[in-house]
């Protein structure tokens, strides 16, 4: 190979101690801080032309890379599957990604907090035990500020589970569209997002016993709406009372609509000119219990009517009940049959599937 350093004899005449190799014709020269292999005129022009060739394809060997490497760099949110690309989901948490499920709060630490002697001991009922000591504790609530599709939610939680698995796990990144994806059904009225239990202080619990059940009848529901919690400093009728934490305008605020006053509190238009009074006082909270009890009796009487019908009917119901199994068992399968399908190991329905890939002579 000539190099730029290369001193050919017969054009420079430079002297130089050399040899001749008969058999290849090169002619080897040295010099004192050189070694050369000089290759005759025509030789170093086939090897100049190999050598462009060369160039050319790592040259565009590199323009592909580079090309790939903008593409993904550019579209790093982008999955690749044949031709086509799918955009996917990733959660992020204080501005740092996650994979599967996040948990924070109550109750999420006792799989690592756990001692290892308890669970050497009892065993999977270690964490049990270890869990039953959480409710020891008191339940800290947790500031969150969480936004989906572009839409900001804000609340106070003591658990929070995450999960983005149904984009993140790219069944339908990969395969075919089989699966259709969850979409959460939320109530318009944000205050029904989470009710508090009738004392004001944690969720419905049966073990709290704040719960307003379905099955409660006239009697029971009006004992517990009049011993839901108020402003404690709102004493008397005239004093100015609060509405915020105030568990019976939580509850009517999910519940009471317009024609709820033009019904049983007619000196009133709306909710809002209740709040006013109330908040200026002239107000007495018994009154506000009773039209929130008149609300929800309203509301859960014709529940009570068809849950008493259907007592009677056990045997009725039971057949309900298998039906609606079946129908949703069906369901699961066509599914399933339609996610194997995609995945290709449908083997024992998918007769193509058969013909193509078993064995033939």
């Amino acid at each position: 190979i000539a190099t730029k350093q290369t001193k050919i004899n017969q054009q420079n005449n430079i002297p130089t101690t050399s040899e001749t190799d008969e058999t290849n014709e090169t002619q080897t020269s040295y010099t004192p801080n050189e070694f050369h292999t000089i290759e005759p005129q025509k030789n170093n022009l086939s090897t100049l032309g190999i050598l462009g060739i060369i160039g050319i394809i790592l040259i565009i060997i590199v323009a592909i890379c580079f090309s790939i490497f903008t593409i993904f760099n550019n579209n790093n949110e982008n999955i690749v599957t044949g031709i086509s690309i799918k955009n996917i989901d990733v959660c992020l948490v204080n501005d740092q990604p996650f994979v599967y499920v996040a948990c924070i709060g109550n109750y999420v630490d006792i799989a690592y907090n756990t001692p290892r002697d308890l669970k050497k001991k009892f065993g999977r009922m270690g964490y049990i035990i270890n869990a039953i000591n959480e409710f020891k504790r008191d339940i800290k609530k947790y500031k969150l500020t969480y936004e989906v599709d572009g839409k900001s939610y804000s609340g106070e939680y003591s658990f929070i589970f995450i999960s983005n698995t149904s984009r993140i796990g790219g069944f339908n990144n990969i395969y075919d569209d089989v699966l259709v994806m969850p979409h959460a059904v939320l109530p318009s009225n944000k205050v029904c997002f989470r009710l508090p239990g009738t004392d004001g202080k944690n969720k419905m619990s049966k073990s709290l016993g704040n719960c307003i059940y379905l099955s409660d009848d006239s009697d029971t529901l009006k004992k517990k709406v009049m011993s839901m919690y108020t402003d404690p400093n709102h004493i008397r009728v005239d004093d100015p009372g609060k509405i915020e934490g105030n568990v019976v305008f939580t509850y009517l605020d999910a519940f009471c609509e317009d024609e709820h006053f033009e019904k049983f509190m007619p000196e009133y238009k709306n909710l809002e000119q209740l709040k006013a009074h109330y908040q200026k006082g002239g107000v007495g909270d018994i009154k506000i219990k009773k039209f929130l009890y008149n609300i929800l009796d309203s509301i859960l009487e014709p529940i009570r009517i068809k849950r008493h019908e259907y007592e009677g009917k056990i045997d009725y119901v039971y057949e309900i009940l298998k039906k609606g199994s079946k129908k949703a068992s069906d369901t699961a399968n066509e599914t399933l049959n339609e996610v194997k399908n995609a995945m290709r190991i449908n083997y024992f329905i998918d007769k193509d599937f058969i013909n193509k890939y078993s064995y033939k002579e």
